[in-house]
């Protein structure tokens, strides 16, 4: 039997508090949208630093950020050089894989999709959308 290739949707910060704090439920949105198998994915600097707004004084950021925390255990880990600033590692990491990235936030959704690449992202009126979608 042959396995059907997962695209790897990357998860960032936003994505991941976005449900927390908007009760806009990214996972399900992208479930719905997407017509290709997928996984979700995260990158190490996403979750070092939800660890780091975990441990704020802004009490709902912290909350919204365990909460995220939890959400992505057992999700699959892509490694980041730590070099350069997360949401340039995204980019970076979704142009040479080719993957999704579900994001709340608008200047890398614009530079993303400035590349062809497939951005999953809140619209007007909390609704998921997805733009590029994958066909294969």
């Amino acid at each position: 039997m042959i396995k059907a290739k997962k695209l790897p949707v990357i998860l960032d910060t936003s994505a991941l508090l976005y449900p927390f704090q908007e009760g806009v439920d990214f996972a399900r949105g992208i479930s719905e949208g997407l017509e290709v198998p997928y996984e979700l994915v995260v990158t190490q600097g996403t979750i070092e630093e939800l660890r780091r707004l975990a441990g704020g004084r802004r009490h709902f950021l912290a909350r919204a950020s365990r909460k995220a925390l939890k959400f992505i255990k057992g999700l699959r880990q892509f490694p980041t050089e730590g070099n350069l600033p997360e949401d340039e590692e995204i980019v970076s990491l979704a142009k040479e894989l080719d993957d999704a990235v579900a994001t709340a936030d608008s200047v890398l959704r614009r530079k993303l999709r400035k590349m062809g690449l497939t951005v999953i992202f809140v619209s007007k009126g909390k609704r998921i959308r997805i733009d590029n979608k994958p066909l294969w």
